[in-house]
C-alpha cells in the first residue's frame, strides 16, 4: 500500500494524522518522514504520561517545529 504524501511548511506530528498512513514532506526544508513510523517509535519516550512533551501533546494534540526537525526524530527523517 503506497502512502499518501502531504506537503507541509514545517515538522509536524499530530494525533489527527496518526494511523492515516502518511508521508510528510517538508520540501522547502528538504526532508520528509513517515508520520506513523516516527510517532509510533517515539511515543513512549516523548509523549506518554510523565514524558517531556506529554502535557502539550494532550492539550494541543500535536508537536511541531518551525525550522528543521527535533534531534530525537533524526533517525526517521529522510533528506530529499
Amino acid at each position: 500500500m503506497s502512502k499518501e504524501i502531504i506537503v507541509r511548511p514545517n515538522f509536524y506530528l499530530s494525533k489527527a494524522l496518526h494511523r492515516k498512513n502518511l508521508m510528510i514532506s517538508i520540501k522547502s526544508q528538504g526532508f520528509s518522514y513517515d508520520h506513523d513510523e516516527l510517532l509510533n517509535a517515539v511515543y513512549s519516550s516523548r509523549f506518554a504520561k510523565g514524558m517531556p512533551a506529554h502535557n502539550s501533546w494532550e492539550n494541543y494534540g500535536f508537536n511541531s517545529k518551525t525550522k528543521g526537525f527535533p534531534n530525537w526524530a533524526a533517525e526517521f527523517v529522510k533528506v530529499l
